[in-house]
C-alpha cells in the first residue's frame, strides 16, 4: 500500500531478547522507534513515521504516542506520523476484507497545536498533548 503511494520504507522496529527471562515472562520485547514508530518512510521531501496495530489498539497507540515528548517533536521538525488501525470487515453474509483506517499528524506551519486528519476526511486542529 505504502510503496504504490510512492514511499520508500524501511522497518525500525526491533525485537530485543532478554536473555534472563524466567519462565511465563516474554523472551524478549519490542522496541519502537522513539517509542511509537514501527517504520520509516519516505517520498518527495516528505518524512513519516508509521505505526500499525490492530483497529481495536488504534486509539490507543494515538494516546500513547502522543504522550511521548518525541512525538510532538518529530512534528515540529516537519515530519508527519501516520496511524494504521487493521481490521476485517464486510456486510453479513459477505466475505470479510482487511481495512485500515489512517490517522495522520503533522504540525502546522504557525502557532501551536497539531493537524489530525483521518482518512481522507478534513484536517483538524487538535491541541498538543
Amino acid at each position: 500500500m505504502l510503496r504504490a503511494e510512492g514511499f520508500t520504507v524501511q522497518k525500525v522496529e526491533y525485537w530485543l531478547p532478554l536473555p534472563n527471562a524466567k519462565p511465563g515472562q516474554p523472551p524478549g520485547k519490542r522496541i519502537d522507534l522513539f517509542g511509537f514508530g514501527d517504520a520509516v518512510g519516505i517520498r518527495a521531501g516528505e518524512i513519516f513515521i508509521f505505526q500499525f496495530t490492530s483497529g481495536d489498539n488504534l486509539a490507543k497507540r494515538i494516546a500513547k504516542a502522543r504522550s511521548i515528548p518525541a512525538f510532538t517533536q518529530w512534528c515540529a521538525a516537519g515530519g508527519w506520523v501516520e496511524f494504521h488501525g487493521w481490521r476485517k470487515a464486510g456486510a453479513r453474509g459477505e466475505p470479510k476484507r482487511w481495512r485500515c483506517r489512517r490517522v495522520r499528524f503533522h504540525a502546522p506551519r504557525r502557532g501551536p497545536g497539531l493537524l489530525q486528519r483521518i482518512d481522507d476526511g478534513p484536517w483538524q486542529l487538535v491541541p498538543e498533548a
